[in-house]
């Protein structure tokens, strides 16, 4: 008898725990995580790879321009080098894309806004917020981009 409670207690053990693990929520940093990743596994499939190895080297340059010249001079020095056609505007356009995705999604900065344009209609706290948010996503891309990426550091 004992053995039989132990058991259904065992069972319910278990099943409270897989409950947990799945009802609870992901943290901020997971989710940045998700997503960054996400995104380099993208880039580092394009079938460009000329385009992936620039992406990497822009993924780390990018934050130190952000403390230089702040987020709107950057993300505007990125947009202004979007072209599809080369591998340079390429790496450019899907850095850009990704930061835009992340601040216009519905828990970020600017919901449902181009990142430049949510910039310029947004008060300066939204601003700082987004830079903050900004480079602590970098922290990610970077990180993946160099376990994703092969080729020249």
């Amino acid at each position: 008898m004992s053995l039989e409670v132990k058991a259904v207690n065992h069972r319910r053990s278990d099943k409270t725990q897989s409950s947990n693990m799945t009802d609870t929520p992901q943290t901020m940093q997971q989710k940045r995580a998700a997503f960054c990743y996400r995104k380099v596994k993208e880039m580092a499939g394009h079938k460009n790879q000329d385009a992936a190895k620039r992406f990497k080297a822009y993924a780390n340059s990018l934050p130190a321009m952000v403390q230089m010249n702040g987020l709107g001079q950057t993300l505007a020095f990125a947009k202004s080098k979007c072209d599809s056609g080369k591998p340079e505007g390429i790496a450019w356009q899907h850095l850009y894309d990704l930061i835009s995705e992340w601040h216009g999604r519905e828990e970020g900065c600017y919901t449902g806004q181009d990142v430049l344009e949510g910039i310029m209609s947004s008060d300066m706290h939204v601003y700082r917020q987004a830079q903050a948010e900004t480079q602590a996503l970098m922290v990610w891309v970077k990180q993946f981009a160099r376990a994703e990426i092969k080729g020249s550091d």
